[in-house]
């Protein structure tokens, strides 16, 4: 194998190594007070109907305005996030 090669293989590595890990850290949210992880607690859907607390089928197609719950493991400390989404 040629140098080049082999220089090539270890970018494109290194390259997707780094979006790998990029991606680990945007996933996990860290609770304001003490730190901990965490975890969506519930996913509500204006226009439709909560099946779980994280699974939703909704009855309009348009844009809506969701609201998600998240709750720290460790201190139990809820933020609710609501965003537009379709």
């Amino acid at each position: 194998m040629e140098i080049d090669k082999v220089v090539y293989i270890l970018i494109i590595g290194a390259i997707i190594i780094y979006v790998i890990i990029k991606a680990y850290k945007l996933r996990i949210t860290r609770c304001p007070d003490c730190g901990g992880k965490m975890v969506l607690s519930k996913l509500e859907d204006p226009m439709g109907f909560n099946v779980s607390k994280k699974v939703t089928v909704s009855f309009f197609n348009g844009p809506r305005k969701y609201k998600e719950i998240w709750v720290c493991e460790t201190c139990k400390h809820k933020i609710e996030k609501q965003y537009w989404g379709s």
